[in-house]
Parts: C-alpha cells; structure tokens; sequence
C-alpha cells in the first residue's frame, strides 16, 4: 500500500494534525473525535473518528495502547550524512523505496 498524505482524506487529516500536538500521550478516541475537526463535527456525530483512525492504524500511521487511546506512531532514527535525525516511518520507507540521496547536510526530516 502507497502511504502518503495524498492518500488521506479530510477526517484522517484532522486526526493526524491533532495527534501531532502530543506525540508522546495516548489521547482518549472521544477526545480526538471532540477536538480534532471540531465540536460542530462531535456534536452532529459523536462517533466520527472510529473509521478515519482504523484507517490510518491499518496504514501504521497511528497505534493504540488497547484502551481506545491513540497517539502517532513513534519516530524511527535515520543517519543522514554522518548525523542521526528522526523521520517518520513511512516516510523512510517512501525514501528507501526511491533511494533518494539529499546533498543538503542541514535537510530537515
């Protein structure tokens, strides 16, 4: 499967925006549902964000602690010219897949 932002819709958007506040907590499903588009969205469906966040786990954007509590899945290390920096793993994965070579010591990943 090709992950990539352009994959997402709107709802997994919202999602992984809000997630990425606390990358390092596990937020409550209705908590995420509540903040992440909004309480106009909470309000009209309360249960919205089940099937957006199944689907970024499906795509190993997101993990759960078994609680119905979410948050991004953690960083992975990449050494990029001699320093260590830390990248998302899908996107290394994209990276490998194309095996881009950056010449930009001071690439931000």
């Amino acid at each position: 499967m090709n992950v990539g932002t352009n994959n997402l819709g709107k709802d997994e958007n919202f999602i992984l925006l809000y997630l990425n506040h606390w990358p390092e907590i596990y937020i409550s499903g209705t908590e995420v549902a509540r903040q992440a588009a909004g309480i106009d969205r909470y309000v009209d469906d309360p249960r919205w964000s089940g099937l957006a966040i199944s689907n970024l786990m499906e795509m190993g954007l997101v993990e759960s602690d078994g609680h119905d509590k979410y948050r991004i899945k953690q960083r992975v290390p990449v050494v990029h010219g001699g320093q260590r920096r830390f990248i998302a793993p899908h996107l290394k994965e994209i990276l490998e897949k194309h095996r881009r070579k950056f010449s930009r010591p001071d690439w931000v990943f």
